[in-house]
Order: structure tokens, then sequence, then C-alpha cells
């Protein structure tokens, strides 16, 4: 019989695990499905993706060093779609 593991459900904002695990394992689970948390958290909305697609398509991404004080977008909110594309 398969042992349940424990699930992340991002869109109910919680996470379901068995509780009847030794500590050390119980402690391992949780540090594992925090991080897919994290990874849900950092992953860039549709509007960042959005952004960052029209950047692609009308050849403006500037070099990440270029970036510094914002360059030439008239979207500060660039910035920072950019960077998580980067």
């Amino acid at each position: 019989m398969a042992r349940f593991e424990g699930v992340l459900e991002p869109g109910r904002f919680r996470i379901v695990m068995p509780l009847d695990e030794p500590s050390d394992l119980l402690d391992r689970l949780i540090v594992h499905e925090l991080t897919h948390q994290f990874q849900y958290d950092i992953v860039p909305t549709s509007i960042d993706l959005m952004y960052v697609r029209d950047a692609a398509v009308s050849d403006i991404v500037a070099r990440m060093s270029a970036l510094q004080g914002y360059g030439s977008f008239s979207n500060p909110r660039v910035i920072y779609n950019l960077g998580h594309a980067a």
C-alpha cells in the first residue's frame, strides 16, 4: 500500500499531510510542502507575464544592467516583471 506523503492545495491555501509520522519525517515533509508554497508565491502573475510577453514581442527587453534607474520604460512595474523573468 502506498504511503500518503502530503499535498499542497494552493487554491485553498492549505497543506494536507499525515500527522502520524515520526517528528523527523514530519519536519522534512513540512519543509518540502512549504517549498512548494514558496514556488507558487514567486511564480509571476498573469499581468507580469503579459508585460514580459509584450516586451519580448516588441523587442524592447533591455539588458539587465540597463534596468538600473528604470531605463526608458514608462511603467516602473515593468522592471519588476522583467526581474521575475530573469
